[in-house]
């Protein structure tokens, strides 16, 4: 009798694992012709696969942030922390404004727990020439616009 229960759970097992794959792949195969292959982080992507990820956050997010511009000196800035920098996970850009009243960036590293980093030397002043958040500064002639 514990000799047939134990193949029975072993048939029961293996019947189970077969469904479970079986589901998996078809799953697999049912995600549609418009959803992008799956990519690393940090991938390039075709035009395509770039217009699928902005119109399905759009569709979850219609109040958001389309875009973020960021100036090639914050970008500059940003290379610096990120060689000089330990622990760093990430940038923050604070908008701020000089003594004459024009309109810079402040740019921070930032922790993995979301922590600004601003010791001594690792806080820079940057232009906002070309930055700042998507509406206003936005290229409504992008294909991901």
């Amino acid at each position: 009798m514990k000799k047939r229960t134990s193949t029975t759970s072993l048939l029961t097992f293996v019947a189970g694992a077969i469904f479970g794959v079986s589901i998996f792949v078809l799953l697999s195969f049912a995600s549609g012709p418009n959803a992008p292959a799956a990519l690393p982080l940090g991938s390039a992507i075709p035009l395509d696969s770039a217009k699928v990820y902005v119109q399905k956050f759009r569709q979850h997010y219609p109040n958001a942030l389309k875009a973020i511009a960021i100036d090639k000196d914050q970008y500059n800035a940003m290379v610096t922390l990120l060689t000089s920098t330990p622990g760093l996970a990430g940038f923050r850009v604070y908008s701020g404004e000089d003594f004459s009243h024009g309109k810079v960036a402040i740019v921070v590293g930032m922790t993995s727990t979301g922590t600004d980093i601003t010791t001594a030397g690792q806080i820079y002043l940057t232009n906002i020439k070309n930055a700042g958040p998507c509406p206003t500064l936005c290229d409504s002639g992008s294909p991901l616009y």
